[in-house]
């Protein structure tokens, strides 16, 4: 959401600079949401379903066309509604398609996930863990460093506002895989640190999306030298390419079998 809020320059192209449209200025906004249906002429919803999109128009009413991205919430999955909007939301989707589609795990490997209280990475955290992975992870706050060793099992912790990266790693890696939400010189260590055959999935890059100068990476001779993959992705673009890998009914299970923690039971 970070990217559609940004302020436009008079005259600048609103989508020259983000990969996601911005919201234009005077108009109800666009993104999560979750409605309960009045009337209905799709015979795939009831008056009185709860039903959620990525798409939902924030005003008293919206009126979805046919074949849209609307889908109804189902209570079975016991789900609650907050859980349509972070683990079947966007953040859950970026984390479950991203990390099926092209983390490419292999029990026994490490992966190191940044900001992994967040989101996005307490889920890929998890999911690692259920694939047999050794977990290094890295939070702002001495309470998210112990939510992670603690409610979450992650396998080797620390504060990144104490320590850095680059001597983190020297300590509990090298490591085979590295979940980036931030860019910078965290991704710079990451890479320094990468075993040959490495791989890293860049879901997002915070630290440069409100400056017009990124960091300048100055090891990116590794990616060759160490034969290491690099991707980034829209999680929109890739679950269209690649499917979605059956969320809607594994992650409500996961989580179900307290598997993984829903994003309610911190």
């Amino acid at each position: 959401m970070r990217g559609k809020m940004r302020l436009l320059a008079q005259g600048e192209d609103a989508n020259a600079r983000g990969y996601i449209p911005y919201w234009p200025i005077g108009k109800p906004i666009v993104g999560l949401g979750i409605g309960v249906v009045l009337p209905s002429e799709d015979q795939r919803f009831a008056v009185g379903d709860h039903v959620y999109s990525h798409d939902f128009l924030h005003q008293h009413f919206v009126i979805f066309p046919p074949n849209s991205t609307l889908q109804a919430v189902k209570k079975e999955q016991g789900l609650p509604l907050h859980g349509y909007l972070n683990e079947l939301g966007l953040v859950g989707r970026t984390a479950y398609v991203g990390y099926k589609a092209l983390v490419k795990a292999k029990k026994g490997e490490t992966i190191y996930v940044l900001a992994g209280a967040g989101g996005v990475g307490s889920i890929v955290c998890q999911l690692a863990k259920l694939d047999g992975l050794k977990v290094i992870a890295s939070a702002g706050s001495d309470e998210k460093v112990q939510y992670l060793r603690d409610t979450l099992g992650v396998d080797a912790v620390f504060n990144y506002q104490s320590e850095t990266v680059a001597s983190a790693l020297q300590k509990y890696g090298p490591i085979d895989i590295y979940w980036d939400n931030v860019g910078g010189n965290s991704f710079e260590a990451a890479l320094g640190n990468m075993r040959p055959f490495g791989r890293v999935v860049v879901a997002g890059w915070i630290s440069g999306y409100n400056n017009e100068a990124s960091y300048g990476v100055k090891n990116m001779h590794y990616v060759l030298y160490k034969s290491i993959s690099v991707v980034g992705f829209n999680v929109f673009v890739l679950e269209e390419d690649q499917g979605d890998f059956g969320i809607d009914e594994v992650v409500p299970k996961l989580i179900r079998e307290r598997k993984v923690a829903g994003q309610g039971r911190r």
